[in-house]
């Protein structure tokens, strides 16, 4: 009976050994053609489309989507400080989609200046006038330098050594009110989709006109952010593919730019106003 329970206790502990063996291969980093292979097997199986960063709320439901967009942000992270080897980019463009999404990086990395000069910009911008720069508001050199400090929000949902790196520069820059900037990023934040999903809904109830800034309605003027700012990273050709496809359901949302919006808010503003003024005057 001793012999038979030591057998037992051996193979107990020979098969929990074979299962922490296990689990410690399936959770090892994969090499760079098996994440490829794995990425063209999950297009295939999306009809097409590349998997993307989740928020954090939907990681836990999706690891595999997760894993897979941070190897996509890895290797455009790659390619813009030239280190992505042709052998490489061969394999990646093998794969349905990627010769459109690499075709995508190679152009924003020829138009956006390296990452040190643009923080060693807002950092200038920023000890000039006491402050960091508001996101569509002011001169030329303001918008840029917020444009460009707003699209760094994407590194807190980013978990590449890459995005950590670039958040210790801009911590190390001494930017005015860049921590409270960062508590605020850290905050759950409503998924794009279901803005996206809210902003369709209220145009078509309004029968197809978009949302004012300067409207009594406090969802109005939400949308209204969420519009201009949708169409200011638009124009500054800092908006994914995907994304683009996504903001084509509503038909001229990313027509036409936030200035002219906002002047064509401010006329019709200014023809209600004056209809208000006329019925109260008889």
């Amino acid at each position: 009976a001793v012999k038979r329970r030591r057998s037992t206790d051996v193979a107990v502990a020979v098969g929990s050994t074979e299962a922490s063996a296990a689990a410690v291969r399936s959770s090892a980093p994969k090499s760079f053609d098996a994440m490829v292979e794995d990425l063209a097997q999950w297009v295939a199986e999306h009809g097409g489309a590349l998997p993307k960063q989740l928020p954090p709320a939907a990681r836990a439901a999706d690891v595999r989507q997760q894993r897979l967009a941070r190897f996509l942000n890895q290797q455009q992270a790659d390619l813009k400080k030239g280190a992505l080897p042709d052998g490489r980019r061969q394999r990646l463009l093998m794969v349905p989609g990627m010769r459109e999404r690499i075709a995508y990086w190679d152009v924003v990395a020829a138009e956006q200046p390296d990452f040190e000069q643009s923080v060693a910009r807002l950092r200038a911008w920023a000890q000039e006038h006491g402050r960091l720069p508001k996101y569509g508001e002011g001169d030329e050199a303001e918008r840029a330098a917020g444009a460009f400090l707003i699209r760094q929000r994407a590194h807190i949902d980013d978990e590449t050594p890459e995005a950590r790196r670039k958040l210790e520069l801009l911590q190390g820059a001494e930017l005015p009110g860049f921590e409270e900037i960062l508590k605020r990023w850290r905050r759950p934040r409503r998924a794009f989709d279901e803005t996206l999903a809210e902003f369709s809904a209220w145009v078509d109830g309004h029968g197809g006109r978009f949302p004012r800034a300067n409207a009594d309605n406090e969802q109005e003027r939400r949308l209204a952010v969420f519009l201009r700012k949708q169409r200011q990273i638009f124009f500054a050709g800092a908006m994914p593919p995907e994304q683009i496809e996504a903001l084509s359901v509503v038909p001229g949302l990313l027509q036409g730019s936030a200035r002219k919006d906002a002047s064509r808010a401010s006329f019709e503003d200014g023809i209600a106003r004056l209809a208000k003024w006329t019925a109260a005057s008889g």
